[in-house]
């Protein structure tokens, strides 16, 4: 099992890059820690945690202080949030 040290706390500094790291392997799992998906989505920890609160955010696992997202969930959530657009019926020219 890789592992990684996390953060801990509710740092609302600017999202930093994603970094493979960060990234903990177990099975064919890859969780990511919180510091990694605020990287990915370009947001603050504070807008992730108000996500939380707000039950929008991507699915979590919570053990003890620490938070960890699988991979393959937030990929699932973020389809989700997709928006499509709207066509364009009569458009006149």
């Amino acid at each position: 099992m890789q592992k990684q040290a996390e953060t801990v706390g509710q740092g609302n500094s600017a999202p930093a890059t994603p970094n493979a790291k960060t990234l903990i392997k177990i099975g064919t799992k890859t969780y990511a820690g919180a510091d990694h998906i605020v990287a990915l989505l370009g947001i603050t920890r504070r807008t992730l945690n108000r996500w939380t609160q707000d039950r929008k955010g991507p699915p979590k696992i919570v053990i003890g202080q620490r938070v960890l997202y699988d991979l393959d969930k937030f990929a699932i959530w973020l389809e989700s949030n997709e928006i499509r657009p709207l066509p364009q019926h009569g458009v006149a020219s």
